[in-house]
């Protein structure tokens, strides 16, 4: 009787086990890990599976690159769903920090510079542009209900990214000198909420 033919494991299934061994390898040890050889072993793939997925290693950081923004992009659309826009905006704040901290080595490339000399590719750059679309909405939302004063949006969610990603980047260091980081984050949120409102801004 002849043996049953074998399966082939699906495309997407084994570009997110290259994209899971990479993550695994720089979460565990550094950028200097990260060979073609290296993560198609920890895949469980041959060498030649990356090239052929991604190109080469540059392809599997870029696609690290690009499933980090996409999962951030996804979090920042949920305050969509949220009626009340101040709550909506605080929950973005807070959703930032949860992936932050879920997800230290995804967050280390894309905002830290964590694998020296990566460039993500243009179509990366334009997926990152998602999430910070989601935060521009929510702002924009604030500002129609008079929640935070008019101005340039775009402006003020550059100002906010730059503290929440300010207090997330001193965190994921560990280096705070108070005892308690999820409360010096939500109190950073209410100082930028309160200080963006109509009559005390200079946006």
């Amino acid at each position: 009787m002849d043996a049953p033919p074998k399966r082939r494991t699906p495309s997407a299934d084994v570009e997110s086990a290259i994209v899971d061994a990479a993550i695994e390898l720089l979460s565990e040890q550094g950028p200097d890990a990260l060979s073609v050889r290296r993560i198609a072993a920890a895949a469980g793939v041959a060498p030649m599976g990356v090239y052929n997925h991604f190109n080469g290693k540059s392809g599997v950081i870029d696609a690290v690159w690009r499933r980090g923004f996409a999962e951030l992009a996804k979090r920042m659309d949920s305050v969509d769903a949220i009626e009340d826009p101040r709550e909506a905006l605080y929950t973005a704040g807070q959703l930032y920090r949860t992936f932050a901290l879920e997800h230290r080595t995804a967050y280390g490339l894309m905002f830290m510079g964590s694998v020296p000399g990566f460039t993500p590719s243009g179509e990366s750059v334009l997926i990152s542009l998602t999430a910070f679309d989601g935060l521009t909405r929510a702002i924009s939302r604030c500002m129609d209900h008079e929640v935070i004063a008019k101005g340039d949006e775009t402006l003020v969610a550059q100002m906010i990214w730059s503290a929440v990603h300010g207090a997330m980047a001193l965190e994921l260091a560990q280096f705070s000198f108070a005892e308690d980081p999820a409360e010096v984050f939500h109190r950073l949120q209410l100082v930028l909420l309160e200080g963006l409102a109509p009559g005390t801004a200079a946006v």
